[in-house]
């Protein structure tokens, strides 16, 4: 903390989780200068004072599709789960949220899944079976386009469902994270299976506060420790079958947990 830091005033913020009011606060200051406020919650969740403000670009695609070992690197999770959730389901639509690089949705691809992707990044092309836009506010249903299928689909859409819904560090972006979990479970199909792939904010204890490299003031609104993320999915109403602690770098990001979770179907 700087002097000039000593004078900011702290107010007490209501969790985005729980809506528990906290003002335990953690003062950042990260290597390009930028300060940011986090809230620490008594449910597991730290989050920002303020939403990100972070711009998705060209230039954020190229520094991860072309960094070290990329290939390796972003396509190590669907090594390590890919067959754990072939077990679960029989379908083989996927959904990558976020995805930025395709090098997962090809490592899929390769194991005979039908992958989709959606971003926000505004310099992807969105067409074919990549989507642009919000997750959240994105209408992922088939429009029925003549009066036949119209009357088919009982309305002006057939409803789409897939089998697996990837969301490999992008859950920490959004403003309302359990939103996107709810979203989530009813996009899936009956059998269909989540994988979550989030910050851990329990590494904190491990690396300190000035260690730990997730807080990231442009980007990143909440953090989860492993017991927070599997209590909100549970209540949401998945049935969590895998979550782990990951601290090694052959995986995009480290100092995070992985989680795989299946929408109860009886």
């Amino acid at each position: 903390m700087t002097e000039s830091d000593k004078s900011v005033n702290i107010e007490p913020k209501a969790c985005p989780v729980c809506n528990v009011t906290t003002n335990y606060v953690y003062l950042m200051q990260e290597g390009n200068g930028q300060k940011g406020m986090w809230y620490r919650c008594s449910c597991g969740v730290i989050f920002q004072s303020e939403y990100p403000t972070g711009e998705y670009d060209s230039k954020y695609f190229i520094n991860i599709d072309t960094a070290k070992e990329a290939a390796v690197k972003l396509s190590h999770a669907g090594y390590t789960y890919a067959s754990v959730i072939e077990e679960l389901t029989y379908g083989r639509m996927m959904l990558d949220v976020g995805y930025c690089s395709t090098k997962n949705m090809d490592f899929f691809k390769e194991r005979g899944w039908l992958p989709w992707g959606i971003d926000v990044n505004k310099d992807i092309g969105g067409q074919g079976r990549l989507y642009k836009g919000d997750f959240l506010t994105y209408d992922f249903n088939i429009p029925a386009s003549t009066k036949e299928l119209k009357e088919l689909a009982g309305g002006d859409s057939f409803e789409r469902k897939f089998d697996l819904i990837w969301m490999n560090h992008v859950l920490e972006h959004f403003n309302d994270p359990l939103a996107v979990l709810r979203k989530a479970y009813n996009l899936l199909s009956e059998t269909g299976v989540l994988y979550i792939g989030v910050p851990d904010a329990d590494f904190i204890l491990k690396t300190g506060v000035e260690g730990y490299a997730h807080f990231k003031k442009a980007e990143h609104y909440t953090l989860w420790t492993e017991d927070a993320l599997k209590r909100e999915v549970e209540r949401i109403g998945f049935k969590v079958i895998l979550s782990r602690r990951n601290y090694s770098s052959r995986y995009s990001s480290w100092y995070d947990v992985h989680l795989i979770a299946q929408k109860r179907y009886f």
